[in-house]
């Protein structure tokens, strides 16, 4: 594993700096480092940014299979990097366990405004059963040009 953390003559990252990151609760394993965007853990390796829930698979588990490039969670928490909720799985099953999780729009989940510069105010079912946010501003103005 030294290899993994491999030094390039300036002081690089320690298996033992990646476990004091670490808030072990009685399931998930919590990363207390930084986290990225999607709210997972990031661990500097080799001058390179990686998933703090890779480095843990790999740390603990071993490689990642190449025919399972994708390291997924049992427990859907991003920051969990207890290697007993890590699996390694395809894109295929990653997109299916989003999909199950109904993870799929997270990034438009956050949104707090139309594409117009209105806010969202109000939602709507769709016929499939799926709520959706609808801005009061924009259904007015597409309701008078028609």
């Amino acid at each position: 594993m030294k290899e993994f953390l491999e030094t390039r003559g300036r002081k690089q990252n320690t298996v033992e700096d990646f476990y004091n990151k670490i808030n072990k609760t009685d399931s998930c394993w919590l990363w207390t480092g930084k986290l990225d965007k999607d709210g997972y853990g990031r661990f500097t390796l080799n001058k390179k940014y990686q998933r703090a829930h890779r480095v843990s698979y790999q740390l603990n588990i071993g490689p990642i299979p190449e025919d399972k490039p994708q390291i997924l969670h049992h427990c859907d928490n991003p920051p969990c990097i207890n290697p007993k909720h890590l699996y390694a799985g395809t894109h295929k099953e990653n997109m299916i366990d989003r999909t199950i999780r109904d993870r799929t729009s997270n990034q438009n989940k956050l949104k707090t405004i139309c594409p117009r510069g209105h806010e969202y105010d109000t939602f709507r079912k769709k016929k499939n059963g799926k709520t959706e946010r609808r801005c009061k501003t924009c259904d007015k103005i597409n309701k008078a040009s028609k």
